[in-house]
């Protein structure tokens, strides 16, 4: 009945208000990680430190028109992956890093290779695919960056990612 689902939905409204006031008392940090959710890139990026760089990587659907979308996990061409690049005083750089196919194929046989301690190509794979197309977007000072990875990236880790020289 209807009146019963408005007034269940009102208590459970209450309830969760409620809750996130208990919760807001008990970590007041999480009124300024809300605050923070709020920035804008550039306010994010204008407060990095010098010598600093944050890179947001995300899976994204291609837009495909009359066709449905399948799961990424399937390495389709209909996924990819693409990084935004902040840094102090440059606007945000927006880099398609490609379909994730080939990625995840590179990052898995990257693991591969570490685990049997072979070489198979895949680190200069990643080099090419992932870190030469992000070091263009970097300031030549830049000491640090801060990842915050997508889907397959968030399991690499980063600071074994093969850079190679430069």
């Amino acid at each position: 009945n209807r009146e019963e689902r408005e007034s269940q939905l009102g208590a459970i409204a209450d309830e969760s208000e409620r809750l996130e006031r208990d919760l807001a008392r008990a970590l007041p940090i999480l009124g300024e990680w809300k605050s923070r959710d709020l920035l804008r890139p550039e306010q994010l990026a204008s407060s990095l430190p010098r010598g600093a760089a944050f890179i947001d990587i995300v899976l994204y659907a291609r837009a495909m028109l009359g066709k449905a979308v399948r799961d990424p996990s399937a390495n389709s061409g209909e996924y990819a992956y693409v990084a935004f690049v902040l840094t102090p005083g440059r606007p945000v750089q927006r880099v398609e890093l490609g379909p994730v196919g080939p990625i995840n194929e590179a990052i898995g046989q990257w693991y591969r290779d570490v685990q049997a301690r072979k070489e198979s190509g895949a680190a200069d794979r990643l080099r090419e695919r992932i870190w030469l197309p992000l070091r263009q977007c970097l300031p030549k000072d830049t000491a640090v960056i801060f990842v915050a990875p997508d889907w397959e990236f968030a399991r690499l880790p980063w600071a074994a990612l093969p850079t190679g020289s430069g």
